[in-house]
């Protein structure tokens, strides 16, 4: 089987004019078993007497694609079958002599090793047994602990910013900092997420099995839309030497692939400052509410790669293509105190304290020592002359901005 997955991701961010555009580079994942992250079904087989039986055929059919793989059990009864891409899968068991056995909705989720233990009835291939049930609730193949984030989920769970590693919080032992920003445009802050108490720096990210973790801070270098993720599973404890260089978790991410079906969407999440309130000091400077446009669109595209029907008639190889893209203008309004254009020239003759007295502007250049102690001159009229002033600051001072808010009394001046 070979599935191609293309996908626009965030590659860099230009700001112009007061607006922030998310540029996109295009990226080709080529996703083969053996470079996915993948799981395995394994189990037993057994006749009503609980004697073993060898070389029963086993079928495994991917529900989505079609695919197959086939496998049989060795002299011990055991069958294996490694490297399967997560999904709905059907299990079929067939050997001379008893009915064929049928297991529908397989659920395999990313790296999961899943057993069931088979019990044959004597009987003809004419005949045939179907289960539908449950996967075990008991993973036995694998002691490490975590949590998968599904498909269901990811879709219908609202994201502010559609970061799809917020959904983390949904593992226990996970727990993101307050600093943590769900906003596609600030994504470093991913790398703020705590898992069992570890620094958010100690995580590992894996992208369909490829390394996907940033050297700087250990935050992913790609942030899957949730159109593109199939499902993610947070490894939080007993972790498998396989992954390594991670003292706080593993993000294994799994991103979707198509099918022998056409499939497709488009999508655009649209914010502005319409229904905002105001920034509490702007509103009482009487400056209107800050803008805000926040655009985030795309589609998927998904499908089979139209080639000659061989391997059984099925076809073998699937394309998904996803692109997001954002535009996103806010402005903020920051409160803060100016020098007052008087005091840039030089002149605090008009310069008090809290308590109403007069600051002194003392002259340094005429500091003079009085044996251990120093002393100095205040200027003339707490004016500082211009021939003291530095052409530099004067350049400097140009470049302050004007106050637009009228300095407001406090209270202890009201009342006296």
């Amino acid at each position: 089987m070979l599935s191609l997955t293309f996908f626009a991701s965030p590659a860099a961010i230009e700001k112009h004019s007061g607006q922030t555009f998310l540029s996109s580079a295009l990226l080709l994942l080529i996703a083969v078993p053996a470079f996915s992250q993948t799981g395995q079904i394994v189990g037993r087989i057994a006749d009503q007497a609980g004697a073993v039986v060898p070389d029963v055929k086993v079928q495994i059919t991917q529900t989505t694609t079609g695919v197959v793989r086939q496998t049989a059990s060795n002299a011990d009864g055991y069958f294996t079958a490694p490297d399967l891409l997560p999904g709905t899968y059907t299990i079929r068991l067939e050997h001379p002599g008893f009915k064929p056995l049928n297991r529908t909705g397989v659920q395999l989720q990313v790296d999961q090793d899943l057993r069931f233990d088979f019990t044959l009835e004597v009987g003809s291939l004419n005949e045939q047994i179907t289960v539908t049930g449950q996967e075990p609730l008991l993973e036995t193949e694998n002691s490490s602990i975590g949590q998968v984030v599904q498909s269901a989920q990811i879709v219908n769970l609202p994201l502010l910013g559609r970061d799809t590693y917020s959904l983390a919080e949904l593992v226990l032992g996970v727990r993101p900092s307050a600093g943590m920003n769900q906003l596609p445009v600030d994504i470093i802050t991913t790398s703020s997420i705590s898992i069992n108490g570890a620094p958010g720096s100690a995580n590992s990210y894996l992208l369909d099995g490829a390394p996907n973790t940033a050297p700087a801070q250990n935050q992913p270098i790609i942030y899957p839309n949730p159109d593109l993720v199939q499902e993610f599973k947070v490894e939080t404890n007993n972790i498998s030497a396989e992954y390594g260089r991670a003292a706080g978790g593993v993000f294994n991410v799994v991103t979707k692939a198509g099918t022998n079906e056409l499939h497709g969407d488009t999508y655009e999440f649209f914010r502005n400052n319409v229904l905002d309130a105001n920034d509490f000091f702007a509103n009482t400077a009487g400056k209107p509410i800050p803008p805000l446009k926040f655009n985030q669109f795309g589609g998927t595209l998904g499908g089979p790669v139209i080639i000659p029907r061989i391997y059984n008639g099925r076809n073998k190889t699937f394309f998904f293509v996803n692109t997001e893209l954002v535009r996103y203008v806010q402005g903020v309004t920051y409160t803060a105190t100016v020098p007052n254009p008087v005091e840039l020239t030089g002149n605090f003759s008009n310069d008090v304290n809290s308590k109403g007295q007069k600051i002194i502007i003392y002259n340094p250049a005429s500091t003079v020592q009085n044996g251990s102690t120093y002393t100095r001159s205040p200027f003339a009229g707490n004016i500082i002359p211009s021939s003291q002033i530095s052409p530099i600051a004067a350049k400097i001072a140009t470049y302050w901005p004007v106050p637009n808010v009228a300095k407001r009394r406090r209270r202890s001046e009201q009342l006296r």
